[in-house]
């Protein structure tokens, strides 16, 4: 059975280097760094995340980000 240390060891470094493109995204939307959807999605792809179309294509994922831009804003 793995330890703890063995098992993060295995896992991807990039991984423990940098979030998600959904994480990295509800984290700008609640810094009110981004007000809107275009400036979000442009912004994800200034750093490089991963298919931002595709994880942020859904109306309830936009919904709730353009709640948290709002609020933020």
């Amino acid at each position: 059975m793995p330890t703890d240390l063995q098992a993060s060891a295995s896992a991807p470094p990039e991984r423990h280097l940098r979030p998600t493109t959904i994480e990295r995204a509800f984290e700008l939307a609640r810094s009110g760094e981004c007000r809107t959807m275009p400036e979000l999605k442009h912004r994800l792809r200034r750093e490089q995340m991963e298919s931002v179309d595709m994880h942020l294509g859904g109306k309830l994922t936009r919904t709730q980000l353009t709640e948290l831009m709002l609020r933020a804003g």
